[in-house]
């Protein structure tokens, strides 16, 4: 399965929601980086205050190259939202996302409800 992205943006709650599915190169982590940068760009929120929901449910085990790669995109201070709900469901790619996102105001969940309303309950935070 190759790799497959959307990033919706709805700019009335000024949240981002992102859905990620198979497997990913190092390529792909650019060109989803290069489509966030400019969703961002049009979000009518100062820089960071936007949340974000990734759901992650369909992407497969990555390799290390690739985990890397969005390691370096999650740490990069322009991409970083004021909250990120990560829908991982029960699965190894939860432990990969872990290892990725070692900072305050993440959570991960199972199902996208639980995710929105964590999100959007926090919103005023």
């Amino acid at each position: 399965m190759s790799a497959e992205y959307t990033i919706a943006a709805d700019k009335r709650r000024a949240t981002v929601r992102v859905t990620m599915s198979g497997f990913f190169g190092t390529g792909d982590v650019q060109a989803f980086a290069s489509d966030l940068s400019i969703t961002l760009a049009n979000m009518d929120t100062k820089p960071n205050e936007h949340l974000m929901l990734c759901d992650l449910r369909q992407m497969k085990i990555q390799p290390q190259e690739t985990v890397a790669a969005f390691g370096n995109l999650a740490a990069t201070a322009a991409f970083q939202s004021r909250r990120l709900a990560v829908i991982t469901g029960k699965s190894l790619v939860r432990t990969q996302a872990m290892r990725l996102t070692d900072r305050r105001r993440v959570s991960f969940f199972d199902t996208v409800d639980s995710a929105e309303r964590w999100l959007l309950e926090r919103q005023s935070q």
